[in-house]
């Protein structure tokens, strides 16, 4: 294969559409990037499309957050992305991603081939390189039971965390202080003020090596939610963690690696 990348960033003012014209402009179009900058709603949005000549494989795409009147369209949205990919590009969407306080939720699709891994592995190589020109510094992405997915990720310095759930980050980060530096000033105080709401509900906010970082002692970051399930402690882990990344939720850890054996991790 000759994998080639195309990558956009639009920014476009356009006026707000209600989500009934929306929704009917997203299923009457069938160039996609007209219909991400139309989902801008006057915000950035990032896109690309891998390409092995002039085949398209895969594509990417953060759209922003919405907000106010929008926040409960999500699922929606993603929904009518499934349906456009499908039909019109006979992708399938394999993948959700995601930046820790970034203001984008992300998805991406590939095409059902034989070389998956190396569409992967391309794809993820161009998500890294995203991520830290916009100095978001860690990102994630949540396969749907893929096991090509997950040895592309190993191979790309990617860690599994949680089930189905690989994390990329910046190797120097040694504690929480570097952790927060990595971000603007505006953002440093919306993680200080969510790290004292969380230490607020009595649980612990620390940085621990693997090496002491036992599930008894993870199971703090989650013990409100405990009692509503009779299942061992990983699965209640992995379950909460997917219940929040699903929910598009801030979700209130951060993971950070040193090394494919050496986990640190926060909140």
């Amino acid at each position: 294969m000759d994998l080639k990348i195309k990558i956009l960033r639009k920014s476009n003012e356009i006026n707000k559409k209600s989500w009934d014209e929306l929704a009917n402009f997203m299923f009457l179009k069938t160039d996609f990037l007209e219909i991400i900058e139309n989902l801008e709603l006057g915000k950035e949005a990032y896109y690309f499309e891998i390409y092995d000549n002039d085949d398209l494989m895969g594509v990417f795409v953060a759209y922003p957050q919405f907000k106010s009147l929008y926040h409960n369209l999500e699922e929606t949205i993603y929904g009518k992305f499934s349906f456009i990919l499908k039909k019109f590009f006979k992708l399938s969407p394999s993948l959700l991603c995601n930046f820790p306080y970034s203001p984008f939720h992300q998805m991406f699709a590939i095409k059902d081939t034989k070389n998956k891994g190396e569409i992967f592995s391309f794809f993820l190589i161009n998500l890294k390189k995203i991520t830290f020109e916009n100095s978001y510094k860690t990102c994630g992405v949540l396969s749907i039971r893929n096991e090509i997915f997950l040895e592309e990720s190993k191979k790309n310095n990617f860690i599994q965390v949680f089930s189905g759930f690989n994390l990329y980050y910046d190797i120097n980060w040694n504690s929480f202080d570097d952790f927060k530096k990595s971000f603007p000033r505006s953002k440093r105080y919306m993680i200080n003020r969510e790290k004292k709401q969380f230490e607020s509900s009595g649980s612990k906010f620390e940085i621990v090596k693997k090496e002491n970082l036992y599930f008894e002692k993870i199971s703090e970051l989650f013990k409100n939610n405990f009692k509503k399930y009779n299942m061992p402690i990983e699965d209640k882990i992995s379950s909460e963690f997917i219940k929040a990344f699903e929910k598009k939720d801030e979700m209130n850890f951060f993971i950070i690696k040193n090394s494919l054996n050496e986990i640190i991790a926060s909140i």
